[in-house]
C-alpha cells in the first residue's frame, strides 16, 4: 500500500507539473487549495489548540469563542464563486457569444462526471450527497445554473455592462436575505434562490476577468500581499461573529465580503504572474476533489480507520492528511481523466459548431 501511494504521489506531481505550464492564470489554484482546506476545517475543526481550556473563567470562554470563529468555510465558498466567474469569462472576455454545444459539453462533463462518481462512492460511507441543496454540493448547483445562463449574461453585458448587472443582482440578493433574517447560513434559501443570492459574487469574477490586465504592473497596490490575505481572514472572522451575535448574518455580510475578494484576487493574480508556480499552486489542481470527497473521507476515517490516539494535535494532523490523500487519489483516478475527456470533447466539437477559442 505504501508503494502504491508513493507511486500515486509521483504521478500526481508529474500531472500537476504539466498542467501548471498550460497557460493557467497563476495565483488562482493556490487560493483554491487554501479555500478547500478552509471548507474542510470549517466542517471538521481546526488544529485543537485550546482543548482542555478552563471554561469556568471568562478568559477561557473568550478564548474558545475567538478560536471557534477563526475558520469560515462559507466565506471560502464566496472566494470560489468569484474565482469561478473569472475563469469562465476570461477566455471569452473579448467575445459577444460562446459556441454553445462545445461550451456546455466541456463545462458539464468536467463538473458532473466527478460529482456523479463522488455521489456513488460516498453512499457506502453513509454520506448522502444526492441531497444536493443539503450538502456541500449546494454551491455546485449554483455553478451549474451560472454556466447555463452565462451565454445570456454575455449578451446582456454588451448592453448594460457587468457593473450594472452586479448592482441589480446585489439588490436582488439583499431582498432575498431580508425575507429571512434568521437564516444564519448562506445556502438557506433552497436551490431556487441560493444561486440568485450568490449571483453578484460570480458576476464580480466576470468583471474582474475584463478589468484584469495581462501586463498588470500598474494594477499592483504597494501593499504586501500578506496584508491582503490577513484582511480577508479578519473580515471572514468578523462575518462569522456577526452571524451568531446579530441580524447581519451570512446572506447579508458575505456578499459585502465578495467586494473585498474582488480587489484581493486582482492583487494575487498580478503578483503571481511575476513569480514561479509554487507547490501550493500545483496542489490547488485537486481542490475540487478535496471539496467533493472530504465528507466521505471523513466518514471512512471515523468508521473504519482504527489507530491508537497520539494526542489531539497529532490525531488532527493524521486525519487531515488522510482526507487530502483520499482527495488526491480521487483526482488522479476520476477528476483528471474527466477533465481530459472534457477538453478533448470541446476540441472535437468546436470546429463543428463554428470557430471557438480554447481555454
Amino acid at each position: 500500500m505504501t508503494l502504491i501511494f508513493v507511486r500515486a504521489l509521483l504521478r500526481a506531481f508529474i500531472v500537476m507539473e504539466e498542467l501548471s505550464k498550460t497557460g493557467r492564470i497563476r495565483g488562482l489554484d493556490a487560493l483554491r487549495f487554501w479555500c478547500a482546506l478552509w471548507v474542510i476545517f470549517g466542517h471538521f475543526g481546526f488544529l485543537p489548540l485550546i482543548d482542555g481550556v478552563d471554561l469556568t473563567h471568562a478568559a477561557g470562554r473568550v478564548s474558545r469563542a475567538l478560536y471557534n470563529n477563526l475558520i469560515s468555510g462559507q466565506a471560502a465558498v464566496i472566494v470560489f464563486f468569484v474565482i469561478s466567474g473569472f475563469c469562465i469569462h476570461y477566455p471569452f472576455r473579448h467575445r459577444s457569444t460562446v459556441p454553445l454545444v462545445p461550451f456546455f459539453a466541456r463545462r458539464y462533463l468536467r463538473i458532473l462526471i466527478p460529482v456523479a462518481i463522488a455521489i456513488v462512492l460516498s453512499r457506502p460511507a453513509g454520506v448522502e450527497l444526492r441531497l444536493l441543496d443539503q450538502t456541500v454540493l449546494w454551491s455546485l448547483v449554483c455553478e451549474e445554473i451560472y454556466y447555463a445562463i452565462y451565454p445570456v449574461l454575455l449578451r446582456l453585458r454588451l448592453r448594460f455592462g457587468w457593473r450594472r448587472m452586479i448592482a441589480v443582482s446585489y439588490l436582488a440578493s439583499i431582498l432575498i436575505a431580508l425575507t429571512n433574517l434568521r437564516a444564519g447560513n448562506y445556502p438557506a434559501f433552497g436551490p431556487g434562490l441560493n444561486w440568485l443570492l450568490a449571483l453578484p459574487c460570480w458576476l464580480l469574477g466576470c468583471d474582474l476577468a475584463e478589468s484584469y490586465q495581462e501586463s498588470p504592473s500598474g494594477a499592483v497596490v504597494r501593499v504586501p500581499i500578506v496584508y491582503w490575505r490577513f484582511g480577508a481572514w479578519v473580515l471572514s472572522i468578523f462575518a462569522r461573529a456577526l452571524k451568531f451575535h446579530s441580524l447581519a448574518t451570512y446572506p447579508l455580510t458575505l456578499n459585502i465580503f465578495a467586494f473585498y475578494v474582488y480587489f484581493w484576487l486582482r492583487q494575487e493574480i498580478c503578483r503571481a504572474e511575476k513569480s514561479q508556480a509554487s507547490w501550493i499552486e500545483r496542489a490547488g489542481l485537486f481542490s475540487y476533489s478535496m471539496y467533493l470527497i472530504h465528507p466521505a473521507a471523513h466518514e471512512v476515517w471515523r468508521r473504519w480507520i482504527s489507530i491508537p490516539s497520539l494526542g489531539s494535535g497529532v490525531d488532527w494532523l493524521v486525519h487531515t492528511a488522510f482526507i487530502l490523500a483520499m482527495a488526491l487519489i480521487f483526482y488522479l483516478v476520476v477528476e483528471h481523466p474527466s477533465h481530459r475527456f472534457a477538453r478533448r470533447t470541446y476540441r472535437w466539437l468546436a470546429p463543428r459548431f463554428r470557430s471557438a477559442s480554447t481555454e
